[in-house]
């Protein structure tokens, strides 16, 4: 097994590492508002409502498994849907199209990136969120890690 910087082996198949993103900071911010509020200010109830409410995303959010697998022996990629019932989608390396990245600035400071996967399947065009953080440097090595492993076993 080769050894990659943001890929975590999992059996057989390699997990996404998770990265720290804006969503992250935003709640951490609104914990901090809510023991403001809970120490200094008059509306306790309300204080203690969104510290376990931003705690509990939180944890939720951190605890969250990757939903974005690549198994190199049977040559698939799977997506996790969001809901339970449903199976998680399964695309062939050959179905893959490209990666994209998408930045999002703030007076020219790269506050969000997110990394999507493109597939093209049954004649339509699925995109897929792979994975976001903070600067634009660990998507492209994240990118480019995934793209060496799925055009490695393409050949």
């Amino acid at each position: 097994m080769k050894y990659y910087k943001y890929l975590i082996m999992e059996g057989n198949a390699y997990k996404i590492r998770t990265f720290i993103a804006l969503q992250h900071i935003i709640l951490i911010i609104w914990f901090f508002i809510g023991l403001f509020m809970f120490a200094y200010g008059e509306y306790i109830k309300t204080g203690i409502g969104i510290v376990s409410f931003t705690l509990l995303i939180l944890v939720l959010m951190i605890l969250r498994p990757s939903k974005f697998r690549v198994c190199p022996q049977d040559q698939r990629i799977q997506v996790d849907r969001a809901k339970l019932e449903k199976t998680p989608d399964s695309y062939s390396f050959s179905d893959f199209s490209s990666f994209e990245m998408d930045t999002i600035y703030w007076l020219r400071i790269p506050i969000n990136s997110t990394l999507y996967a493109r597939f093209n399947f049954e004649g339509k065009t699925n995109r897929h969120v792979v994975s976001q953080s903070f600067g634009r440097g660990p998507m492209q090595v994240l990118s480019n890690e995934l793209g060496k492993l799925i055009t490695r076993d393409q050949v």
